[in-house]
């Protein structure tokens, strides 16, 4: 999964694009987290196993989570970026990582600094290389937090219940 201070990032710029959507901000940021938080992570990402992507179909046909309320929307915004990160922007980076049988957890305690001072992220513990990246460019990685947090959680879920896929 892309690093809490990526998803933490998201979830502040999209508040900030699309003013008066989320009026439970605290909830939102709460949503856009919990998915990383569980013990059993294709549970609460809910992966088609097999195929290793998010269900995001399943998410937004089950009933336990609320996609209306704003713990919903940051839950949703979550399984949206994990799978654009993985299987579209940095895809190719992805699969190097898969071939070389290691994570992106250097490359996310080498971007923490950065992220936090670009997105101005306050109250999460992080852990700071000053170290190259081996795979992930921070520039990428910005305009992949940018992008996505322009786009409202309504066109994502209009283009993924015609499409099955989000957008970017």
């Amino acid at each position: 999964m892309p690093s809490f201070n990526i998803h933490i990032a998201i979830a502040s710029e999209y508040i900030k694009y699309h003013p008066g959507e989320i009026k439970n901000q605290e909830e939102f940021m709460r949503g856009t987290i919990a998915p990383d938080l569980s013990e059993n992570k294709y549970k609460s990402h809910f992966d088609n196993y097999a195929e290793r992507h998010n269900g995001l179909s399943e998410f937004l046909d089950q009933n336990q989570i609320d996609i209306t309320s704003d713990y919903g929307k940051g839950y949703f915004l979550h399984l949206v970026t994990d799978e654009l990160f993985y299987h579209k922007v940095f895809e190719k980076e992805h699969d190097e990582v898969n071939k070389l049988n290691t994570t992106f957890h250097h490359d996310w305690d080498c971007l923490n600094k950065l992220i936090i001072n670009e997105y101005k992220i306050e109250g999460y513990m992080n852990r700071i290389l000053e170290e190259k990246t081996q795979f992930l460019d921070f520039e990428k990685v910005k305009k992949f937090i940018n992008q996505l947090s322009k786009i409202t959680i309504e066109e994502q879920i209009h283009e993924i219940k015609n499409n099955g896929n989000p957008i970017i």
